[in-house]
C-alpha cells in the first residue's frame, strides 16, 4: 500500500502545484497541453487512490496495479484531451483596433479609464486614456494604442 500512497501523495502534489501556479510549473507541457502537469498529477493521484482503495479492501495485489494502471492512464488521456482542446480555444488573434468604436465604461482621464469596444472579438475592457477627460456612457473611439 505504501507505494500507492507515495505515488498518489506525489500526484496530489503535482496536480495541486499546476492548478495554482499553472504556467510557473507546468514543466510537463508537451503534445499541445495532452500531457500537462495538470494530466500527469491527476493520473498519478488516481493511480495512487485506486491502488489504496483495492488493497484497502482486502483486494488481490495484482488487482490493485492493474486497475490502478488502467485508471490513471484513462485519466491522463481525458485530461490531457480537456487541457489541449482548452488551450486550443484560448488562443487569441491580434486584430486591429485603431478605428474601433465603443463606449467609455468609466470616466476616462489622463491617468485612467476603461472602454468597451465594439467588435466581435472585443470581450473583455481596454485601458484608455485621453488629455482631456470623458464622462462614463460616452461614444469613444480607438485613435492611437501604446
Amino acid at each position: 500500500m505504501i507505494p500507492f500512497l507515495i505515488v498518489g501523495g506525489l500526484g496530489m502534489a503535482i496536480l495541486l502545484s499546476s492548478m495554482l501556479l499553472g504556467p510557473l510549473f507546468d514543466l510537463f507541457d508537451v503534445f499541445d497541453g495532452a500531457l500537462s502537469g495538470t494530466a500527469v498529477g491527476a493520473g498519478l493521484t488516481l493511480f495512487g487512490a485506486s491502488g489504496v482503495l483495492v488493497l484497502g479492501s482486502s483486494g488481490p495485489v495484482w488487482l490493485a496495479y492493474t486497475l490502478a494502471g488502467a485508471l490513471g492512464a484513462a485519466s491522463l488521456a481525458a485530461v490531457g484531451a480537456m487541457t489541449s482542446r482548452l488551450q486550443k480555444a484560448s488562443v487569441q488573434i491580434q486584430h486591429e483596433v485603431i478605428g474601433l468604436t465603443g463606449v467609455a465604461a468609466s470616466p476616462i482621464t489622463g491617468a485612467m479609464g476603461e472602454v468597451q469596444l465594439s467588435h466581435p472579438r472585443e470581450i473583455n475592457k481596454r485601458m484608455a486614456f485621453c488629455e482631456g477627460v470623458i464622462a462614463a456612457g460616452a461614444p469613444v473611439t480607438v485613435v492611437e494604442v501604446h
